[in-house]
């Protein structure tokens, strides 16, 4: 085991807060992309010079591909003009905890955490400005209202905004044959809602969401080998819960 990578040490903070943290290895086995939340410092979101609040994109060796989009400008802790991290694939992300890369398309899907409501699911192009604080459903845990609404020039809508909060945490498409109907599905675990989400897409677009009760908290989802779902639970000691049809079925 050896470090790759670690956060720019001007963009470390004591924050508890909003680390994001998920990871997702590129169809080409070269790359890997990793979600960073804004620390609950709202503001980073929208800076491309910090690297909180962004989906990031590297080597494996934890090096900056050559071929990472060109970022707006950012800003210091001055606000004078500081040139885009060259990390940066994507900014204005709030707190991503669910990365999947979709089977055939190779397209980069997340699903992160709003306030109070608005967790949202999005595709992330390369470049793409996700628009927390401005875009979003949510208000804010005092009840104050937040953002602009559903649109804003020059930043992605979401594709899809659950109406209760459901704090979704690890994503994977489903590629078995076991569970007759779902192959293709964005499969998105929940942490409020205690459910598992099997989300049917289309191209770039949210077709439909079914929600499975678990009445645990799933922290991550996996599809095993066998077609059935692996699911990490944070009940009590951790749980690894197997989902599948029955035999014969």
């Amino acid at each position: 085991m050896r470090e790759v990578f670690e956060m720019k040490e001007d963009d470390q903070d004591s924050s508890g807060l909003h680390f994001g943290g998920r990871m997702a290895l590129a169809p080409d086995n070269r790359h890997l992309f990793l979600s960073i939340g804004e620390r609950r410092n709202i503001s980073r979101a929208q800076n491309a010079a910090d690297q909180a609040g962004s989906i990031l994109r590297m080597t494996l060796d934890g090096e900056v591909p050559g071929d990472n989009p060109r970022m707006p400008i950012g800003k210091d802790d001055d606000d004078e003009p500081k040139p885009a991290d060259p990390y940066v694939y994507a900014m204005g992300s709030r707190n991503s905890q669910a990365l999947a890369i979709e089977p055939g398309s190779g397209m980069l899907w997340s699903a992160e955490h709003g306030p109070k409501g608005g967790d949202r699911v999005d595709p992330v192009r390369p470049g793409v400005n996700l628009g927390w604080p401005f875009i979003t459903a949510a208000t804010d845990y005092s009840g104050a209202p937040v953002g602009e609404g559903l649109s804003k020039e020059g930043m992605q809508s979401p594709v899809h905004v659950f109406k209760q909060t459901v704090a979704p945490s690890g994503a994977a498409f489903y590629t078995g044959d076991a569970i007759r109907g779902w192959r293709g599905s964005l499969l998105v675990g929940g942490l409020a809602n205690q459910a598992l989400m099997r989300i049917s897409t289309k191209g770039q677009t949210v077709q439909s969401v079914e929600t499975i009760e678990v009445g645990r908290r799933v922290r991550d989802v996996r599809v095993a080998p066998d077609g059935a779902i692996w699911m990490v639970t944070d009940h009590e000691d951790g749980e690894l819960l197997r989902l599948a049809p029955p035999a014969g079925r």
